[in-house]
């Protein structure tokens, strides 16, 4: 049901007028395409090949999404689930509501389409299982218990010696 009502891929329409709007400027090429990493460079580069085998050389890949939602069809999945073995129902793990694998390790992306919905692959979606992730590892409470800037922004202006009273 998730692929039927997913269909394929897709980039919200406000990240689609920018893209096109710098494929016209020549700033930007597009390839769609499987890609497959081929290897590091000795200067940290990223060498990826695209599509016809053409290699392409990155500085990072920030987020590498696209990945078929079949635990059967990745080897890095099919890895993970030796070691950690996991109910797999469809193709999709049977994660926590956390999208958590095993403790400390999430599943986000297509995988995760069971808990997110059938936009998991794409932008909105990954955001949505990211900040499942944040919450889940409590990411933010060092803003809370470091910095406060979490708390009250306001409590810079209270007295310690003020006690609480009804006389105004």
């Amino acid at each position: 049901i998730l692929r039927q009502a997913r269909g394929g891929g897709s980039v919200p329409p406000i990240y689609l007028q920018d893209l096109r709007k710098w494929i016209k400027t020549g700033k930007l090429s597009m390839v769609t395409a499987d890609a497959h990493h081929v290897r590091n460079t000795e200067t940290g580069k990223i060498i990826v090949s695209i599509g016809a085998k053409e290699l392409y050389a990155f500085d990072c890949v920030v987020l590498a999404c696209g990945i078929q939602p079949d635990c059967n069809a990745s080897t890095l999945v099919q890895n993970i689930q030796k070691t950690w073995p996991m109910k797999v129902v469809g193709g999709y793990p049977s994660v926590s509501e956390d999208l958590e694998w095993v403790k400390n390790m999430f599943v986000v992306g297509g995988l995760a389409s069971m808990n997110t919905g059938p936009d998991s692959s794409n932008l909105a979606g990954i955001r949505r299982s990211a900040q499942i992730v944040a919450n889940a590892l409590e990411c933010r409470c060092w803003l809370r218990q470091e910095s406060n800037a979490l708390s009250n922004p306001f409590a810079i202006f209270a007295d310690d010696s003020d006690e609480d009273s009804d006389e105004d």
